[in-house]
């Protein structure tokens, strides 16, 4: 296809006026489910999301392009995508004249064949993701998605190419870190908008998230405090799936994928954490477990509840809060079937809770001894959870933008001076006296 042609296509997807335009920094697994999710939901009309910009980070040969169009349109783990129909890629020679972007780069782009229609995603590269100039895609949100956990994030956010907003996906330490569903308020996110960046100094723009399972638990552990339950502590047995950084053969210390083996876990961190700046001090362990399974994830809890509980009042209050905090997209529960790493692949809730497992017992001291295993998707389930925190950090900045705009007017009304321009000063360098 000529470059001349690309922006109009006789198909083209319809693009409506809320379209907000989101770039993603890396094209690993979590940036794969952030193209397809977006994708999806804007079809549905479920979002006004749509990825335009993914920014490779290295070059890549049109070979190694072709392969990410065909791992977009048919997911080694989900299968055929029933909103891609095709993924074209558009080989570099096709992009003459069009690059906007320094020659250490380059940019090509896919054809999302979808069944709205043609959606032309710009492909960059670089490990500076300021260089793909995201503004001048119309880029308002960018997704850090390259799982660099080493230096200073904002080392690959801050510096977002004229990009108003970033979210990192995984947690750092000094920037705000939400969970959709859990900590992710409105009130909250207008307060990190308006708080000062430290190392900048100026309004903070970047926000983090969780790991998938820190938002697993937090939105179990979280659900049940909001609803009243007094915990006297809290543990949990993540047993994980595979994560694209899992050697694929053995390294000489048993780390390979084919081996079950005990995995670092930030969850005990993270969880405190969070529940903590929501002002519940809960002590709270926690442990991994990786298998050797593709997808699906179960975090087996353990909780000390204060007071006389019973299965049954336990799947009471997940109900009601799911009711009352309006949860039906971040938590499930499951009552028909046990559930396991398969029947709950695709679910983008960030975690299902398996009625059948919920079990207590009285202690002695009259408290109650509870345990339950809550599922998750650690793949989809946590994309389309990063996906509700972006919707609402962009709902927060768009009710911030008037109350910027009134406040630079009632100074300007105030202090006529300070927008003024200043007094010419003569030449000879000395003000003159009357």
């Amino acid at each position: 296809m000529a470059s001349d042609t690309l922006e109009g296509m006789s198909q083209a997807l319809v693009r409506h006026e809320a379209t907000t335009p989101v770039g993603v920094n890396g094209f690993g697994r979590v940036a794969n489910g952030l193209l397809a999710l977006t994708t999806k939901n804007y079809l549905s009309g479920g979002s006004t999301l749509l990825t335009d910009v993914v920014n490779l980070r290295t070059d890549r040969t049109d070979s190694e392009l072709d392969g990410l169009a065909a791992g977009l349109e048919t997911d080694a783990v989900y299968g055929r995508s029933p909103s891609i129909i095709d993924v074209i890629s558009i080989p570099n020679q096709d992009w003459r004249g069009q690059n906007r972007i320094p020659v250490n780069h380059f940019e090509r782009a896919m054809r999302v064949v979808t069944p709205g229609g043609e959606h032309v995603v710009r492909l960059t590269s670089g490990d500076n993701p300021a260089h793909s100039m995201w503004d001048s895609y119309g880029v308002k949100l960018v997704f850090d998605a390259t799982g660099n956990k080493k230096g200073n994030p904002r080392d690959h956010v801050l510096s977002l190419g004229g990009a108003e907003l970033a979210i990192v996906t995984s947690p750092f330490d000094g920037i705000p870190t939400f969970i959709s569903g859990v900590n992710a308020s409105e009130a909250a996110i207008i307060s990190a908008l308006e708080s000062e960046d430290p190392e900048t100094k100026n309004p903070n723009r970047t926000f983090a998230t969780s790991s998938c399972s820190t938002g697993a638990i937090s939105t179990v552990l979280g659900a049940l405090l909001g609803e009243g339950m007094e915990m006297e502590m809290a543990s949990a047995e993540v047993t994980h799936a595979l994560t694209q950084s899992d050697a694929a053969i053995d390294n000489g210390h048993g780390q390979s994928a084919l081996h079950t083996r005990r995995s670092s876990s930030g969850s005990q961190r993270e969880v405190s954490r969070i529940l903590g700046s929501m002002g519940y001090a809960v002590p709270f362990l926690a442990d991994s477990t990786r298998v050797l399974e593709q997808t699906g994830s179960v975090a087996s809890l353990t909780l000390v509840i204060k007071g006389i509980w019973t299965s049954d009042l336990i799947l009471e209050t997940f109900g009601r809060a799911i009711k009352n905090r309006g949860l039906h997209d971040h938590l499930g529960i499951e009552e028909r079937r046990a559930l396991d790493a398969w029947t709950i692949r695709g679910d983008e809730r960030t975690a299902v809770v398996d009625a059948r497992s919920i079990q207590t017992a009285r202690m002695n001291n009259g408290d109650t001894l509870a345990t339950l295993k809550a599922w998750f998707d650690n793949e989809r389930g946590y994309v389309a959870n990063v996906l509700r925190l972006a919707s609402s950090v962009l709902a927060a900045h768009r009710q911030l933008e008037p109350r910027s705009h009134g406040r630079a007017v009632a100074q300007l009304l105030m202090n006529p001076g300070l927008y003024m321009p200043a007094p010419t000063v003569p030449s000879t360098g000395s003000l003159v006296r009357s």
